[in-house]
């Protein structure tokens, strides 16, 4: 179903018709999504993002847990902290090419997601970004990450290893707490701040 809306934000109250609907497009020349906008739409299965987007509010899909697929335009945009948090039927995502760090919570408590591709050139992994992805299978760590946030990847069971560039020297406390599979870190030589110690424990040199 497509939006109808002569709108350039999109808010609660343009969209409540149509929290029945499994696949939302949103169409083009929308260029905001404000916050929590789709909030609770439980039937919702896909969304359709238009190239015109230039942000998405906060909250902004949270508890879509229907939510399966979602369609991002391959153009530079904003994302607001845990804009898709809770959306616990996502099993696998994919970021747009230009996607440059995960805000804060943005996928937050997607218990089911297993995969999120992305590009190399993430730079920073914002405060509780992946909090109790329990599937998660691979962490979105690139070569440019200088900074994961305060409990980035906390309760992110499956994981069993990490491996920490150079690049990073920000890990704020609880980055990989709660962590039960977890077996071994390694980080890489050349860190200026980080090293393992026996593939375990993550200590400041």
């Amino acid at each position: 179903m497509i939006i109808n809306t002569e709108k350039h934000e999109l808010s609660p109250e343009n969209v409540k018709d149509y929290i029945n609907e499994k696949v939302i497009v949103i169409p083009e020349g929308v260029t905001g999504i404000d916050d929590e906008t789709f909030k609770g739409f439980t039937n919702l299965e896909e969304i359709v993002l238009p190239n015109s987007l230039q942000w998405i509010g906060a909250n902004a899909f949270n508890g879509c847990t229907s939510l399966k697929n979602i369609k991002f335009p391959d153009t530079h945009f904003q994302i607001l902290p845990n804009a898709f948090s809770d959306c616990t039927s996502l099993t696998e995502v994919t970021m747009p090419k230009y996607f440059s760090h995960f805000p804060d919570g943005i996928f937050a408590g997607c218990t089911n997601l297993r995969k999120v591709n992305c590009s190399n050139q993430i730079h920073y992994i914002g405060v509780n970004a992946f909090r109790n992805c329990h599937s998660l299978e691979e962490l979105p760590i690139s070569p440019t990450t200088s900074s994961i946030g305060f409990c980035a990847f906390y309760g992110c069971d499956s994981i069993k290893e990490i491996h920490i560039p150079e690049a990073t020297t920000a890990i704020d406390h609880g980055a990989f707490a709660m962590m039960k599979s977890l077996e071994k870190i390694t980080v890489e030589q050349k860190n200026p701040v980080y090293c393992s110690d026996k593939g375990i424990l993550l200590i400041d040199k």
